[in-house]
């Protein structure tokens, strides 16, 4: 949730006019593109995402969406850096900027967006799951709060600084990703304990067994199994 907010996602959604004013571009087209256009992108973006998930896994997503969200932001500082006195001489240079703008909103929209929300919920084990899942909203929102509230400063002293620190936070998501987290697609709570060499989920296996064992489920699986096996 930290690389998440960090990313700079809400910057753009929050301040996105901003941005694209100090790209040049001026009239109504500003809240357009700056706000609206970056929503429908990452709306799109989404979709894919939703469909293939699975098939495609939690960790290259992260990996590859951080990276491709990172050299966009860079992208943007650089042009911003040798363009932002002269804008209006140099338009191609000012889409050029837009562009990436959307290019790093569909590889959130891809990446950290959706893969944010789903992996407190896979890697938790469900006696610590809601407390855990409110544990990384929380984080959500109050790095939300730190974002929205000094992103304007940091843009009227720098923007290219500001884009830069976007950059580096992105690409520290994808090397964090590539260490730390692990494949979640298609695992079972039980082998989750495994990927982080944990007992957390043991308790909640007992209790499963128990619970089993107490209804008469374990029984009537066996039977199932003893009747298959016969036939």
């Amino acid at each position: 949730m930290f690389f998440q907010q960090w990313s700079g996602i809400n910057a753009l959604l929050y301040y996105g006019p901003t941005l694209m004013y100090s790209l040049g571009l001026r009239g109504d087209t500003i809240t357009l593109l700056g706000s609206g256009g970056v929503g429908i992108v990452q709306f799109l973006a989404v979709l894919p995402a939703i469909l293939y998930i699975d098939r495609l896994g939690r960790k290259p997503l992260l990996e590859g969406g951080g990276i491709v969200m990172g050299l966009s932001h860079f992208c943007i500082a650089v042009l911003v850096w040798f363009y932002q006195d002269s804008w209006a001489s140099h338009h191609f240079a000012a889409w050029l900027a837009v562009g990436f703008v959307y290019l790093f909103t569909a590889a959130y929209g891809m990446s950290f967006g959706p893969v944010g929300w789903i992996l407190p919920s896979e890697v938790l084990p469900l006696s610590v799951r809601g407390k855990g899942v409110s544990v990384a909203t929380a984080s959500n929102w109050i790095n939300n709060f730190f974002v929205a509230l000094i992103i304007p400063r940091f843009l009227a002293a720098s923007a290219t600084g500001t884009l830069l620190t976007f950059s580096a936070a992105c690409f520290a998501a994808s090397l964090w990703s590539r260490i730390f987290v692990p494949e979640t697609a298609n695992v079972s709570l039980e082998e989750i304990d495994s990927l982080f060499k944990s007992d957390v989920g043991k308790d909640d296996a007992e209790i499963k067994q128990e619970i089993m064992k107490q209804v008469g489920l374990d029984k009537l699986l066996r039977e199932l199994s003893s009747d298959v096996g016969s036939e």
